[in-house]
């Protein structure tokens, strides 16, 4: 974890601003976003199954994955096979 300025001493400070500090707490954040809505993700599927909602689930994964497709087919440069 290089993140850390002084770890040998034990005190594991971040690093401060004008060392990639913020650019640091915004990554993090951004990943403790990323994690909050895959938890969220699992528990609205977890709620549906417990609703027997098997259909909705489904519909939204497949738009789900159609968007990752649309995604990827703009960063390959537009060849979709659809």
């Amino acid at each position: 974890m290089g993140n850390y300025k002084g770890e040998l001493e034990g005190g594991l400070t971040p690093k401060a601003p004008g060392e990639n500090g913020d650019e640091w707490m915004t990554r993090r954040l951004g990943k403790l976003r990323r994690v909050e809505s895959g938890l969220r993700r699992n528990w609205l599927r977890q709620q549906e199954e417990d609703e027997g909602n098997e259909s909705r689930r489904r519909r939204r994964e497949r738009k789900a994955f159609w968007m990752a497709d649309r995604r990827r087919a703009k960063c390959t440069g537009g060849e979709n096979e659809s």
